[in-house]
């Protein structure tokens, strides 16, 4: 692996009186480019009153009017989500600000299993049939051309909140609500689900919502977008929020994970929060983490967070087998020195097909595709890939093996028949090229002398961190290891003393 040291202009040392820096501190704004008085400050003082007009967004103002104009009629109103974390914090985003309003509200999640990710002509003629007459997706919406046009037929409006990549034909729905349309003036690009929904509300409410800004967080961390410009406030204020929440499912949630709240960060979020909550999207409805976040009575919060535990522990098993047999397929078949992997096996559980993906991706340096076939005969799947290789700009031209493709520029979902996936082996790697030198990067040569539990507070005031605000990497060389030890139950993690000079890590 190569490593390459970030390198900037220092700050100002009056900017590092002025904000109280510590030498660490002050190297790592520099090296994240938040070198001025007015960056400082906002990273310091931003608070949810200083994101942008709403307005800005597209087609906003036409969406709020609609919806506003479908709460005076009394018209049914069906959220149209996703079974991720983002999926599911965006419906209950919009669940609890339409129920405030007054809406007659109701919502639907797919089901992975049956229906697979977005938009599903059948889910939509089910939801037309049962009197609904404006659609709301959140966090999914802008590949469902046909959807949206059979609503529109049987007189039904569809409202796309979504934040996903635009394909060669967008829906010709009543609003397009994105946060990257091209062309827009709202100047932040990169909200989930959760974060475009929270737009839309903040407009519909004329208010600011902090009281949501937990369930965007949850939203912003679990999908990885940004958590630079509008992301910092969302992941900064909803943590602040988050520790101090009185929402009985989120409450239930931290017990059962073993936590506390009060100084809970953004690794508890990512690695504790989010994954219970997808849990149930990956093993069974995610509607079930749904009416855990609008939970108002604790008896019920527990039950229902007892049920995502179990999922959740029985995640963790299906994902170590895939993961396993995904590694042997790779040694059996001598893929070690192959570019790319598609990996298909039609008896891996579908519901860890993206975390197996990611797993493998991160371990092998390989983009991945991880592959299934469900009960229906269709074979499903999940890809991730590194930073150095935008596997949706790589998959997109082979559009005609798959019947169903979406994604992000690193992360990718699809459905195709079982004997495409040869070819799509052949042509993934076959079409492998490298879009940029990847090096990991690290920010400087940590004095282990100066190493305190104060120098973790020091590091804390750069972050949250995350997509665009990396976690600082520190460089230690030409160090003594001492009391290495092999520790685990298979003797596969070690723990040792790094010592230099007088200082030990």
């Amino acid at each position: 692996m190569k490593w390459k040291q970030r390198n900037a202009e220092p700050l100002d040392p009056n900017l590092i009186q002025e904000y109280q820096l510590s030498p660490i501190a002050a190297k790592l704004f520099s090296l994240r480019g938040i070198n001025t008085a007015e960056k400082l400050d906002f990273w310091f003082n931003s608070s949810e009153e200083d994101l942008a007009d709403p307005s800005l967004m597209h087609d906003l103002d036409k969406a709020v009017e609609r919806i506003n104009q479908a709460i005076d009629r009394g018209e049914k109103i069906t959220i149209y989500g996703d079974y991720d974390a983002d999926g599911i914090t965006s419906t209950a985003i919009m669940v609890e600000t339409l129920s405030i309003l007054g809406a007659d509200i109701h919502y639907f999640i797919p089901n992975r299993f049956k229906e697979g990710y977005g938009p599903n002509l059948d889910n939509y003629k089910k939801i037309v049939a049962d009197g609904t007459k404006l659609i709301i997706t959140v966090d999914n919406g802008v590949t469902g051309v046909d959807e949206v046009a059979y609503a529109k037929t049987e007189g039904v409006d569809t409202i796309i909140t979504d934040h996903h990549t635009f394909q060669e034909k967008v829906p010709d729905s009543y609003a397009l609500v994105h946060c990257n349309y091209p062309g827009q003036t709202y100047p932040f690009d990169d909200y989930c689900g959760a974060g475009v929904a929270y737009t839309l509300c903040r407009k519909l409410m004329e208010d600011p919502l902090p009281e949501l800004l937990d369930l965007v967080m949850i939203g912003t961390i679990g999908d990885m977008v940004k958590v630079s410009g509008e992301g910092h406030i969302i992941v900064k204020r909803g943590l602040e929020i988050f520790n101090h929440t009185d929402r009985p499912g989120l409450r239930a949630l931290v017990k059962n994970a073993g936590l506390k709240l009060g100084n809970l960060d953004e690794t508890d979020i990512g690695f504790n929060i989010s994954p219970r909550l997808n849990a149930t999207g990956r093993l069974d409805n995610a509607s079930l983490a749904v009416e855990l976040l609008l939970a108002d009575d604790e008896f019920e919060a527990k039950e229902l967070a007892d049920k995502i535990e179990e999922l959740n522990n029985k995640r963790r098993e299906f994902t170590q087998e895939v993961y396993e047999s995904c590694l042997n397929q790779v040694k059996i078949n001598n893929w070690q020195r192959s570019n790319t992997l598609v990996l298909y096996d039609s008896n891996f559980h579908e519901g860890v097909l993206g975390l197996v993906a990611n797993k493998i991706a991160t371990t092998l340096h390989k983009p991945t595709l991880v592959l299934t076939k469900n009960d229906q005969g269709d074979v499903k799947g999940s890809g991730r890939s590194g930073k150095n290789f935008n596997l949706f700009n790589a998959l997109n031209p082979l559009k005609n093996l798959f019947t169903k493709f979406g994604g992000h520029d690193f992360a990718c979902g699809l459905s195709m028949t079982e004997d495409k996936i040869p070819e799509l082996r052949e042509k993934l790697e076959s079409g492998f090229h490298v879009e940029q030198e990847s090096a990991e990067e690290y920010d400087f040569e940590l004095n282990l002398k100066d190493l305190s539990l104060d120098t973790l507070e020091q590091i804390n005031q750069v972050g949250p961190f995350g997509t665009d605000n990396p976690k600082p990497v520190f460089s230690v060389s030409n160090f003594q290891i001492k009391n290495f030890i092999r520790m685990g139950q298979e003797k596969n993690h070690i723990r040792f003393n790094a010592v230099k000079e007088d200082g030990s890590l």
